[in-house]
């Protein structure tokens, strides 16, 4: 699955962590909100474009990245909001370390389960594999406090500029070229969930 495609599924998180702040944390959670989250997850379907409605064929690989990056965009979302429960009792690099325990024991378990271990053979494959695990624990660390600091929903709002990267970086290094119907998916998944934030934003502040 191209880069861009699989970061537009995946940064449909914030209706995620709306509908689950919701539930956690007491956040509204009213029609413009629901409108947007049906609006936005049907845009899933421009991006990963199903044979059924738009011919051709579908490869099965597209359709499992689709899968794991929305089911990976749920878990995201239900991260934040318990962060966003934890609150500021629980210093952010503890959640970090977590995450980091987690990640290491699942990547093992998922590397022996569905492919066959190999260990960097080169300095340079040392260096590429410690790379984002270095740029993730800054990212994490800063994320967690935002969190901590921010309201759900306006707290992953931010991580939307993550799709604009993805298109830019897909295009410059990996050549991946989108076509016009997942440039719009992407658009109006974009659009929903900033929609979502600057409601949720406008919501607050009119609370006395």
């Amino acid at each position: 699955m191209p880069l861009a495609d699989a970061t537009v599924v995946f940064f449909t998180g914030p209706v995620f962590s709306a509908l689950f702040a919701n539930w956690m944390l007491g956040e509204p959670y009213d029609a413009f909100d629901r409108a947007a989250s049906v609006l936005c997850m049907s845009a899933i379907v421009m991006v990963v474009k199903p044979t059924v409605l738009f011919g051709g064929s579908t490869e099965e690989s597209q359709l499992r990245g689709a899968v794991s990056a929305l089911v990976g965009a749920m878990s995201g979302a239900l991260a934040y909001c318990v962060v966003r429960r934890v609150g500021r009792a629980v210093h952010s690099m503890v959640h970090v370390v977590y995450f980091g325990f987690m990640s290491m024991v699942g990547s093992s378990i998922a590397m022996f389960a569905w492919q066959e271990p190999r260990m960097p053979a080169s300095s340079r494959e040392w260096i590429l594999m410690g790379m984002p695990g270095l740029f993730a624990f800054g990212g994490q660390v800063l994320l967690n406090r935002g969190l901590q600091l921010a309201p759900a929903g306006p707290g992953t709002l931010m991580r939307n500029l993550d799709v604009v990267f993805a298109f830019v970086f897909g295009i410059s290094l990996f050549d991946e070229v989108p076509d016009w119907i997942s440039v719009g998916g992407a658009m109006v998944i974009v659009g929903c969930t900033v929609a979502m934030g600057w409601h949720k934003w406008k919501s607050q502040q009119q609370t006395p």
